[in-house]
C-alpha cells in the first residue's frame, strides 16, 4: 500500500458503545486525508448510522459477538469508508444491504470539496 493512499482496517463486535470509536477513526481519516470539519462530521455521522441501521436494527437474530469489518481508505480526492456485516439474509433483505463477497457491505465515499465544487451556501 502507498504512503499516499493509506488504509485503515479493524474489525468490532455488535456493540452500539464502540459506535464513538468508528466515529472518532472515520473522522481522523477524513481529516488526514484533507476534508473539511463539517465533511469529516457527515462522514463519521452517516457511518455511525450504517452502523445502527446494520446492526442495532437486527433485533434479536444477531449475537453479540458478532463482527463488523470496516476498511477506511484515504485517497487525494476522497474517503471510502466499506463496512462489511456479519451474515443474516432476513436482516440483509430489511436493511437493505448489497452482498459482496458473500458478506453484507456498505460503502460510504466522501468527496474533498474544491473550489470548483463548492456547495453554494
Amino acid at each position: 500500500m502507498s504512503a499516499d493512499c493509506p488504509r485503515i482496517e479493524c474489525k468490532f463486535h455488535n456493540d452500539p458503545r464502540l459506535f464513538v470509536g468508528v466515529a472518532a477513526i472515520v473522522a481522523h481519516a477524513a481529516a488526514h486525508a484533507g476534508l473539511e470539519k463539517r465533511q469529516q462530521e457527515g462522514l463519521a455521522d452517516a457511518t455511525v448510522k450504517a452502523c445502527e441501521k446494520g446492526l442495532c436494527c437486527r433485533g434479536a437474530g444477531l449475537k453479540g459477538d458478532s463482527v463488523v469489518r470496516m476498511g477506511i481508505s484515504s485517497f487525494p480526492d476522497r474517503v471510502e469508508v466499506n463496512l462489511e456485516f456479519p451474515e443474516d439474509d432476513t436482516v440483509r433483505q430489511s436493511v437493505g444491504l448489497k452482498k459482496t463477497n458473500g458478506r453484507p457491505e456498505v460503502k460510504l465515499v466522501r468527496y474533498r470539496e474544491t473550489e470548483k465544487f463548492k456547495p453554494a451556501q
